[in-house]
C-alpha cells in the first residue's frame, strides 16, 4: 500500500516509516503539511492511486487536521484516513465519520494498533 504520515514530530515519523516499511508498505512521511500537498500533487493519479492511506496528526504546523482535509481532500478523497492525536479534549470522535476519517488512534502512538489498521501485507489476517 501507498501510505502518507503527516506530523510535525519527526521522531514519531521515523518510527512509523520504519515498522511499516518492514510491513512492506510504501511510506512517504512529512512534516510539513502543505511539502506533503506539493509533493502528492505532481503524482500521476494513473494507474494507481499515489495514497491508499493517510496518517495524520490532528495538530499540524499551520492547521489542523480537519482544516487540512478539508482544503486538500481532493488528494485524499479515495484513501483511508487514520486521525492521530495527544489532545483527544479537542477531537469529537462522533463527527470524525463526517468528516471523512476512518479511524483515530490516541498518542502516545501503539505502533502495533496502527499496524492492526493498516493491515501487514505480508501475512494473511485471521478474520
Amino acid at each position: 500500500m501507498n501510505i502518507v504520515v503527516i506530523d510535525n514530530d519527526t521522531a514519531l515519523l521515523r518510527s512509523v516509516e520504519i515498522v511499516l516499511v518492514s510491513k512492506g508498505h510504501r511510506v512517504a512521511t512529512f512534516a510539513d503539511p502543505d511539502h506533503a500537498v506539493s509533493s502528492l500533487s505532481r503524482l500521476p493519479a494513473d494507474p494507481v492511486p499515489p495514497v491508499d492511506i493517510l496518517v495524520v496528526d490532528f495538530i499540524l504546523s499551520r492547521c489542523t487536521a480537519l482544516e487540512f482535509l478539508e482544503a486538500n481532500g481532493r488528494l485524499f478523497s479515495d484513501c483511508k484516513v487514520i486521525l492521530m492525536s495527544g489532545h483527544t479534549d479537542l477531537v469529537e470522535l462522533s463527527d470524525l465519520r463526517e468528516i471523512g476519517v476512518d479511524a483515530f488512534l490516541p498518542k502516545p502512538l501503539d505502533l502495533e494498533k496502527l499496524c492492526e489498521l493498516i493491515g501487514d501485507r505480508n501475512s494473511v489476517q485471521a478474520s
